[in-house]
């Protein structure tokens, strides 16, 4: 048979790799996360570009956008609550008009469902934080360049 302290050695090992295949798996989630809310800026900003081209104003995040036929192809994402997906949630940063719109996406619970915070405007691209989030959503974003602290998303 086995002693108790051969035992106890099998239990550590088995107990320190199932703790380093927990903190690969959430790691994994983060970067699913980002991805993700990424992805869903991306889409947000094709559609707000198929709306304008049809329409003399860009819409508002809750507004959803429907085309030509009324299929919702990016639906509402929740005009009273912030709409939240994948660990992240979406906001105007602010008001969308005939010329500019912009978004953000930043995480729901910060450290634990993502690390970055991401931004889309009327230019299409999408930026993420050069460091880790954000303390508290954007406010502002001016028609411009990104703000300081945010580089493209690749």
């Amino acid at each position: 048979g086995f002693t108790l302290v051969e035992l106890m050695i099998v239990l550590a090992i088995i107990a320190i790799v199932a703790t380093l295949a927990i903190v690969n798996l959430s790691g994994a989630t983060k970067v699913s996360n980002e991805t993700a809310a990424v992805k869903t800026l991306r889409a947000i900003g094709e559609a707000q570009a198929v709306h304008r081209r049809q329409n003399p104003t860009f819409v508002a995040l809750g507004a959803g956008f429907v085309d030509d036929a009324g299929v919702a192809r990016v639906p509402a994402l929740g005009a009273v609550a912030l709409p939240t997906d994948h660990g992240y949630t979406f906001d105007d940063i602010a008001a969308p008009d005939a010329n500019t719109y912009s978004f953000e996406a930043y995480p729901t619970s910060p450290g634990d469902s993502g690390d970055k915070h991401f931004i889309i405007n009327q230019n299409g691209s999408v930026y993420r934080t050069t460091g880790n989030y954000l303390l508290a959503p954007l406010a502002v974003w001016p028609a411009g360049d990104p703000p300081a602290g945010f580089e493209k998303a690749e």
